[in-house]
C-alpha cells in the first residue's frame, strides 16, 4: 500500500483515479556510489535502473562464483531497463541541474543503451556487451542472442538482465479506464476477475555458460536452456500494440522443434500471463495452437509469475526464467496468485491447460522436468525458452563427501570499507550456522577463487561443526611485500612435525616423500618412523644427529616448496645453523639431493665424537655469562643479546647448569646431542670438507645471511667449501643476522618474516629486536610449537590468512586441492547504500526541506574581482552558459592580493562540489584532479564551468598540462 509519506518522498499527488499500490523492491533509489566509483552526482542524475542493473550484475557474479577482474576468458553482457521515467518525470524538471551536468554527461546517465556498456567498463568484462529494447520481451530476447553469443564463441560465459524501476517507485499510478493497467492494483491472470495488468518493479539477471565449460569449472548449475526461439507477429493482428495468437504459437512451436522435443514431454509452462482482457485469451489461444499437435491427454498446468511482483517490462521473461530454474530446482511447482475461477473467455476446459493455484511436488516420471517459458513485446517480438532440470552426474556426488573429522578450511572475506568488512563476515558466519550442511571445502575455494579481493579483508579458520574464527582481523592489504624465509637449525625437530600437514596435503606429502626417498635410497637412511611417531615415540632417537638434521632439513625443504606453490616467494632468508643448508637449497646453491647428502654426512660424523657433547640454551648476556664459564665452554649460538647456546661436554654442560641455577639463570637443553659449533667437532672436519669437495656449489639465486659473518652471504663464499666447514664449526651469529635484515636501509613496515620449520623459536628471536618507533614487522610460523594442542592445518591456514590479509598474493588455484571443487552460492557482498534521488521540481515548492537535491554549499565572502564571477551579495555565483554575468563583474582590481590563491583554491572546490557532489573535505588542493576521481567526461564539463566562472580560455589539454590540481588552477586563475 502506497502511504502519503511515500507520496512526499516520491514528491507526487494521488488525484482522481489513484490506485495506491505497488511492487517495489526494498529503497529503490539507494545505491553504494563509492563502491562502484560513482561521483554523488553522477549517481543522482544515473537512471535508478541503471543502477540497480549494475549492482546485480555484479551480485549475479559473485553468486556463480565468479571474480570478473581475474577471470580470464569472455564475459558479455546482454539485456535491458524499460523506459526511463525517472529522468522525464525528475530530471527534466530542474532544467539548471541538467544544464550543469551538460548533455554528454546527462546522455550517458540516462539513455538505455548505456545501462549494458556501463556493467561491461565497471566490471571490466570483454564480452559483447549488446543492449536489448523489445518492450516486455526483451529479457526473452537476450537470453536467446546470449545463448547464440556463447554457441558461436564470442563469449565464454554471459550474463543477462533486465527489469523496470521506474520513478515513482514507491508511488501508485493512475487508472485510466479502458487501460492496461488494474484498477485495484491486483494481477488475476487468466481469472474470470482478471481486470488488468499491475506494473512491477525489480530487476533479475542470469549468468550462463556451455554446459560442458560449466560441469567442467564445477558451477552451480540451477537448470538447462533447452532451447529458445524469437519472431514477431509481423501485420497480421489489429495493431501495432495489440498481441497475435498466430505469432506467438510459431514462435513457441520453433523452440518445441529445436528442442527435439514434442509438447507432451513438457510438464510445465511458464506464460506471459498479464492478466489483461485482450491478453490472455489471445495468449492461451495461441499456447493451444501450438501444442495441440503433439500433446497427450493429460493436462498441462500453467502459472504467471507477474501475479507474484507484477510486471517487470524488459525483465519479464528473466523473472520468469528465474521462478521456473528454482522450480526445477526444488522440484516444485509454486501456484498463480489471485486466482479463484478461470476466465471463460479461455475455455481452459477445451484446451490442454490448467491453472495452477496452489502448490504441488513437480513429479517426472521416466523423463527429466522441462518447462517453457514465455515473453511478448509490445509490439510484437516473442520468445520462447525451453528449460530442463539439471541431472547431476553419477560421480558428482563424491563432490559432497567430507573426511571424517574434517579438514580445516581458509574462508576470506574482503570489503572495501570496515563497516562492509564486518557485515560481510557476520553475514557468512550467520550463513554457515544457518546451513551446516555447506561443504566447507567449496565454502573456501569458492570465496578465494570467485570473489574479488578487495582492501579490507578477514580471514577465518572454519572446522567441523564449530564456528569459524576470524584469525586475521580488519587489516589494511597492502602491495610490496617483502617475505624473509627463517629455517631453524638443530633441536626444533620433534616427532609428529607436520604430520598432519603430511596427512592431509598432497603437494606436501609429495615434497617430503621426495626427501625420505633420496635418503633411504641414495644415503641408506629410513627416518619415515622416526619422523611420523606419535607422540611420545621416538622421542630420543630423533635426537641423535642424523636423525634429527635429516627430519629438520625434509621437513624445512617441503614447506618452503608447498609456500612457493602457494605463490609466497622469499625476497630474503636466513637460517639457523643446520638452517642455513635450506637456505642455501632453496637459493640454488646446492640440490635437494646435494644438500640431504650433506646433512646425513654431518650428522653421521656428530655421532662419530667422543664425549658426550651437547648444547645448552641459556637466557642471558655475554656480560652475564662470561664469569660462568670454563675452558671447555664455547658460546656457540648468539640467538638474540640475551640468549645464547654453550657447547660443551655433558659434564661441563651439567658443571654450568649448576652454576646457572645458583645464579637464578634459566637454562634448557638443546634437544640434539652434539657440541656444534664448538672446538668439540673439529676432529670431523677433514672427514666433512672431503665431502664437501663433491659438491658442485653454485652462486646462489636468492639473498640469504650468513651464521659466520651476520651479513648477506657472497658468491665466493657460498662456493667455496671452507666457508660450509666455517659455517660447522664457527659461532652462530643469528643476532647479527636479524639486525642485517631489520636495517633501515629497507622499508620495515612491509617486511614479513615466515618461519618456515617447526616451532616459532626465531619468531620470538625476530620479535625481540628493536625496531624503530614505526616499524611493526610481520612475524608468523608455519608448524605448531610441539606442546601447542592445535591441528597442523588449521595452523598454517591461519598463518596463510595473515598473510593474505596483510596483502601478499597467494595463488588460490594451487592452494585448493580438491578435484572435485562446486562453486556455491554464497552471501554476497554487503553494499553501503545511499539514497540518490532528485524530486520532481514542482514538488520542491513545497517539500524544499525534503528534496534530496543539495542546496549550493555556503561560498567564502567573493573577492572584489571580475574572475571569480561573483555578486555582491556573495552568492555563490553559479553563473550558468547563456546567462549575463552581474553588473559588477567588470570591475578592474589589483590581482596581487596575497589572499587571493586560497580565496580561489575555496571558490574551485565548491564549483566542484557542486558539479560532482563531492564533501568539501575530500577536495584535497594538491592532489590531481584524476586522483580525486574525476574521470575526463566530467573534467570537459568542468573546464566549461570553469572558464566561465574564473573567465578563463582554459583548454582541456591545459588542465591536465598546466593546472592538473585545485591548488594549480587557482595560480592559474590568479
Amino acid at each position: 500500500e502506497v502511504t502519503d509519506a511515500d507520496l512526499a518522498e516520491e514528491g507526487c499527488g494521488a488525484d482522481g483515479n489513484y490506485v495506491r499500490k505497488t511492487y517495489a523492491p526494498a529503497d529503490p533509489y539507494c545505491f553504494d556510489a563509492a563502491f562502484f566509483g560513482f561521483l554523488k552526482r553522477e549517481a543522482e542524475l544515473t537512471d535508478p535502473q541503471h543502477r540497480l542493473f549494475l549492482q546485480t550484475a555484479y551480485e549475479a557474479l559473485e553468486n556463480a562464483g565468479y571474480d570478473p577482474f581475474s577471470y580470464k576468458g569472455k564475459i558479455g553482457v546482454f539485456g535491458g531497463v524499460a523506459r526511463n521515467t525517472y529522468f522525464t518525470k525528475n530530471i527534466l524538471t530542474n532544467p539548471a541541474l541538467l544544464e550543469e551536468a551538460g548533455g554528454y554527461r546527462e546522455m550517458i546517465a540516462t539513455e538505455s543503451t548505456f545501462s549494458i556498456s556501463r556493467v561491461a567498463y565497471k566490471l571490466n568484462l570483454r564480452g559483447p556487451a549488446v543492449n536489448v529494447q523489445t518492450a516486455c520481451s526483451t529479457g526473452g530476447v537476450a537470453v536467446h542472442l546470449a545463448c547464440q553469443s556463447i554457441l558461436q564463441g564470442d563469449s565464454d560465459m554471459v550474463i543477462v538482465g533486465g527489469g523496470r524501476v521506474q520513478a515513482p517507485v514507491n508511488g501508485g499510478y493512475q487508472y485510466v479506464d479502458g487501460g492496461p493497467l488494474s484498477p485495484d492494483g491486483t494481477l488475476r491472470a487468466f481469472d474470470a476477475d482478471a481486470n488488468g495488468m499491475v506494473q512491477g518493479n525489480g530487476m533479475g539477471m542470469l549468468v550462463l555458460k556451455r554446459l560442458d565449460r560449466a560441469e567442467a569449472d564445477g558451477d552451480h548449475i540451477w537448470a538447462l536452456i533447452r532451447s529458445s526461439a524469437i519472431n514477431n507477429d509481423g501485420s497480421d493482428k489489429t495493431g501495432l500494440t495489440a498481441p497475435s495468437s498466430k505469432g506467438q504459437a510459431d514462435c513457441i512451436a520453433q523452440a518445441i522443434e529445436k528442442a527435439g522435443l514434442t509438447a507432451a514431454q513438457i510438464s510445465y509452462f511458464e506464460t506471459h500471463g498479464t492478466g489483461t482482457f485482450i491478453g490472455d485469451p489471445i495468449e492461451i489461444q495461441g499456447l493451444t495452437q501450438a501444442v495441440s499437435k503433439t500433446c497427450n491427454d493429460a493436462k498441462i498446468p500453467i502459472g504467471s509469475v507477474k501475479t507474484n511482483i507484477g510486471h517487470l517490462d524488459a525483465g519479464a521473461c528473466i523473472a520468469g526464467i528465474i521462478k521456473t530454474a528454482l522450480a526445477l530446482k526444488y522440484e516444485m511447482l509454486p501456484p498463480s496468485m489471485h486466482f479463484t475461477r478461470p476466465n471463460p473467455q479461455l475455455n481452459l476446459d477445451q484446451s490442454p491447460f490448467y491453472v495452477l493455484d496452489k502448490i504441488q511436488p513437480w513429479l517426472s516420471g521416466d523423463q527429466p522436468r522441462r518447462a517453457g517459458v514465455s515473453s511478448f513485446g509490445l509490439g510484437g517480438t516473442n520468445a520462447h525458452i525451453i528449460l530442463e532440470e539439471y541431472s547431476k552426474p553419477s560421480n558428482e556426488d563424491g563432490a559432497q563427501q567430507q573426511p571424517d573429522p574434517p579438514n580445516p578450511q581458509l574462508l576470506l572475506v574482503s570489503a572495501k570499507t570496515e563497516a562492509a568488512l564486518d557485515r560481510a563476515t557476520k553475514r557468512l558466519i550467520d550463513f554457515l550456522k544457518k546451513h551446516p550442511q555447506t561443504n566447507l571445502a567449496n565454502a573456501a575455494q569458492t570465496l578465494a577463487t570467485g570473489r574479488p579481493h578487495f582492501t579490507k579483508r578477514n580471514a577465518l579458520v572454519a572446522q567441523g561443526d564449530s564456528p569459524p574464527k576470524v584469525v586475521a582481523k580488519g587489516q589494511q592489504a597492502t602491495a610490496g611485500h617483502t617475505v624473509v624465509f627463517m629455517f631453524p637449525g638443530g633441536g626444533a625437530q620433534y616427532a609428529g612435525m607436520a604430520a598432519g600437514l603430511y596427512a592431509s596435503n598432497a603437494f606436501f606429502k609429495h615434497q617430503v616423500d621426495a626427501c625420505l626417498d633420496i635418503l633411504k635410497n641414495k644415503n641408506g637412511m629410513d627416518i619415515r618412523p622416526v619422523l611420523f611417531a606419535a607422540k611420545g615415540d621416538q622421542s630420543e632417537v630423533i635426537r641423535q644427529p642424523s636423525f634429527a638434521l635429516a627430519s629438520l632439513f625434509t621437513i624445512e625443504y617441503a614447506l618452503a616448496r608447498l609456500w612457493q606453490h602457494w605463490g609466497v616467494l622469499p625476497s630474503q632468508m636466513i637460517g639457523h645453523s643446520m638452517g642455513e643448508y635450506t637456505a642455501a637449497c632453496l637459493a640454488g646453491v646446492m640440490t635437494p639431493e646435494e644438500a640431504l647428502a650433506l646433512v646425513t654426512v654431518r650428522g653421521r660424523l656428530f655421532e662419530t665424537l667422543e664425549g658426550d657433547g651437547c648444547m645448552l640454551g641459556i637466557a642471558a648476556t655475554e656480560q652475564q655469562l662470561r664469569p660462568l664459564l670454563d675452558a671447555d665452554h664455547t658460546i656457540s649460538v648468539v640467538n638474540k643479546k640475551d640468549s645464547l647456546v654453550v657447547s660443551s661436554t655433558k659434564d661441563g654442560i651439567a658443571r654450568l647448569r649448576q652454576r646457572l641455577e645458583e645464579k637464578g639463570i634459566d637454562s634448557q637443553t638443546i634437544h640434539i646431542a652434539v657440541p656444534a659449533h664448538s672446538p668439540l667437532i673439529e676432529p670431523i672436519l677433514d672427514d666433512f670438507k672431503k665431502h664437501l669437495l663433491t659438491v658442485n656449489l653454485r652462486e646462489p639465486s636468492i639473498p640469504f645471511i650468513s651464521n659466520v659473518t651476520g651479513t648477506w652471504i657472497t658468491p665466493q663464499q657460498a662456493t667455496n667449501p671452507d666457508y660450509w666447514i666455517q659455517h660447522i664449526r664457527q659461532t652462530v651469529r643469528f643476532a647479527d643476522g636479524l639486525d642485517t635484515l631489520l636495517s633501515p636501509t629497507t622499508d620495515p613496515k612491509k617486511r614479513i618474516f615466515l618461519e618456515v620449520g617447526p616451532g616459532q623459536t626465531l619468531c620470538s628471536f625476530a620479535r625481540a629486536v628493536p625496531t624503530l618507533r614505526d616499524e611493526r614487522p610481520l612475524i608468523l610460523a608455519s608448524v605448531r610449537h610441539p606442546k601447542e594442542v592445535t591441528n597442523d592445518v588449521a595452523f598454517i591456514y591461519k598463518t596463510a590468512g595473515k598473510l593474505w590479509a596483510t596483502g601478499v598474493d597467494i595463488h588460490w588455484n594451487h592452494f585448493f586441492e580438491n578435484p572435485r571443487f562446486r562453486r556455491i552460492p554464497l552471501p554476497t557482498y554487503p553494499f553501503e547504500k545511499e539514497k540518490f534521488f532528485i524530486k520532481p521540481r514542482q514538488a520542491m515548492k513545497t517539500q524544499s526541506t525534503t528534496t534530496s537535491l543539495p542546496t549550493p554549499a555556503p561560498v567564502p565572502d567573493p573577492l572584489p574581482n571580475a574572475a571569480l564571477g561573483a555578486s555582491p551579495s556573495g552568492s555563490s555565483g553559479n553563473v550558468q552558459p547563456g546567462q549575463t554575468p552581474p553588473a559588477n563583474a567588470q570591475n578592474d582590481t589589483p590581482s596581487n592580493s596575497p589572499a587571493r590563491v586560497p580565496r580561489l583554491v575555496s571558490e574551485i572546490q565548491h564549483k566542484l562540489h557542486e558539479l560532482s557532489g563531492m564533501d568539501l573535505a575530500d577536495l584535497d588542493p594538491q592532489a590531481t584532479f584524476l586522483e580525486l576521481g574525476f574521470d575526463s567526461l566530467f573534467l570537459s564539463q568542468a573546464v566549461i564551468q570553469f572558464n566561465y566562472h574564473f573567465k578563463l580560455k582554459l583548454s582541456f589539454r591545459q588542465l591536465f598540462e598546466e593546472a592538473p590540481t585545485i591548488e594549480a588552477l587557482a595560480e592559474l586563475a590568479d
